[in-house]
């Protein structure tokens, strides 16, 4: 499975290689992290392709 983080400022997600990215968006200690895994490559296309607007 790929990992992706959210990256609130750009509203992406983007594939998570290395886990000290994790650290770059970690802003809270109280609050978590937006990850989602997956091995479909038709999610994959999907998170990397959307810019989530801010509602």
């Amino acid at each position: 499975m790929k990992l992706y983080a959210f990256d609130a400022a750009g509203r992406r997600f983007f594939e998570i290689e290395d886990l000290g990215a994790l650290d770059r968006l970690k802003r809270h200690s109280w609050v978590g992290y937006n990850v989602f895994a997956t091995s479909s490559p038709a999610w994959e296309e999907r998170l990397l392709s959307a810019v989530w607007s801010r509602g």
